[in-house]
């Protein structure tokens, strides 16, 4: 296990918020890097290639790991949900084809995806619930041993490397985990 798992389970716990046996891991809106995020993302209309920004998001161990500017779809809102399915092979969940998944995912599996414990992420897609629990954001979790770790598309940014728990408040404040099965494509 992984050490933000613990302290993220610590403080808020994992919990059966579907009543379906669908665990979701509670996302603190306490920490302090988590407040940084949310300010930087509120900002994120300034200019996000200044020195400023970048040296705002070491502060707070976020690195941009592909510039947006790749991933430029003419007359299309290329969000994070697109960027994770492409990510990883499964291209056919992305809006482009005008799937809604999320709701499908809440009480099934889908081909090349199953929910999975939140103790154990590694190799999976994480998707954020608002509080209201409808879907808000998508990621990737990347392998480390230490604790959980998160490739995401923030809006129209950046895609950033950043642990769970360092998303802006609108991401929301629990996380569910798909194990990615097999492409689907």
């Amino acid at each position: 296990m992984v050490n933000n798992i613990c302290d993220i389970e610590s403080e808020s716990g994992i919990e059966d918020i579907f009543g379906n046996n669908r665990l979701a891991m509670k996302v603190p809106y306490s920490s302090d890097a988590r407040r940084k995020a949310n300010i930087l993302f509120d900002d994120r209309d300034k200019d996000i290639n200044s020195n400023y920004f970048k040296n705002k998001l070491k502060e707070i161990d976020i690195s941009v790991i592909d510039s947006a500017v790749n991933h430029i779809v003419e007359d299309y809102f290329y969000d994070c949900r697109d960027w994770v399915f492409d990510k990883v092979g499964l291209s056919p969940y992305t809006w482009r084809d005008g799937i809604d998944i999320a709701d499908k995912l809440i009480n099934k599996d889908l081909p090349g995806l199953s929910w999975v414990h939140p103790s154990s992420p590694e190799k999976s897609i994480v998707m954020y619930l608002s509080p209201n629990r409808e879907p808000s954001h998508w990621g990737v979790i990347v392998p480390d041993k230490k604790e959980i770790i998160v490739d995401s598309k923030w809006g129209k940014l950046d895609v950033y490397r950043h642990p769970l728990e360092t998303v802006p408040y609108s991401y929301g404040n629990n996380a569910c985990f798909f194990k990615i099965n097999s492409c689907i494509n």
